[in-house]
């Protein structure tokens, strides 16, 4: 673990400030209620070992374990605005970013990040709440934040973080599908699908967004979309979520196909 931990406070040294960190983790469908087993590393140098460290770290990430329910209903059509489905709306003045202490709000950033990866949900909440304090222009800081109150079930105290992230950065892909999946625990379906379309319309190369929607998709019934968005996730999918990629492929294989378009 010591390796993981060096792997990912480099990652985390070299965050800019502003950029949305990869928050976003796919829904529990796919890792099992134990710890998850280890990836085989080969023998093919250093950085090859530091990815796959990286990849064990994501999976047993053990703040991404969120339950899944079965809503019935079919979601009304959202509503559009220049192609893009509308987020709720948040209003008030963005404020301005602080001209001091970079460094700081990075450290801290970086402390919330590896706590989170550490499953330590008070010194996560610590950390990200001083950032937010230091920096109240952070939506980095509010998506952490709605994070560690996802973890603990307070689902409306994160829907608020993502919701004031999104304020803040309103094309921040994260934050939409992060307030997806608080939507799906709620059992606001029509809500959900609107915040997963807006992610990934921001950012069509998002491999964890295009999972976390199919999921979704399936559980509504809407197989067809669930399949299509599973081949978009593992089109792109990264190395790190390799071993993720692998339990996709068996769900999918266990799929009644689809059947052709107009069958009855």
């Amino acid at each position: 673990m010591s390796l993981i931990n060096e792997a990912l406070k480099k990652a985390e040294r070299e965050t800019e400030v502003g950029n949305a960190p990869e928050f976003a983790y796919p829904q529990k469908i796919f890792f099992s209620a134990g710890r998850q087993s280890h990836h085989r590393v080969l023998s093919l140098g250093l950085g090859a070992l530091l990815l796959g460290a990286l990849a064990v770290a994501v999976l047993q990430m053990p703040f991404i374990a969120q339950r899944l329910v079965l809503f019935g209903g079919s979601p009304p059509t959202p509503s559009v605005k220049e192609g893009r489905p509308v987020a709720p709306a948040v209003t008030g003045p963005v404020p301005s970013r602080p001209a001091g202490h970079p460094k700081e709000l990075n450290q801290l950033i970086a402390t919330g990040r590896s706590a989170l990866h550490a499953g330590d949900m008070a010194a996560a909440r610590s950390a990200f709440a001083k950032a937010a304090q230091l920096d109240p222009s952070s939506a980095v800081a509010q998506i952490g934040l709605g994070l560690v109150e996802k973890s603990a079930g307070r689902l409306a105290e994160a829907e608020r973080y993502d919701l004031e992230a999104i304020r803040l950065d309103p094309d921040n892909a994260e934050a939409h599908n992060n307030l997806a999946m608080i939507y799906g625990q709620q059992g606001e379906s029509s809500r959900e699908i609107v915040e997963y379309t807006r992610a990934l319309t921001l950012r069509p190369k998002y491999p964890e967004g295009h999972l976390n929607y199919a999921i979704a998709l399936e559980r509504l019934g809407r197989s067809a979309e669930a399949k299509a968005e599973y081949d978009k996730f593992l089109a792109d999918v990264p190395f790190a979520l390799s071993g993720l990629a692998d339990r996709v492929r068996a769900h999918l294989s266990s799929l009644p196909p689809t059947p052709p378009t107009g069958a009855r």
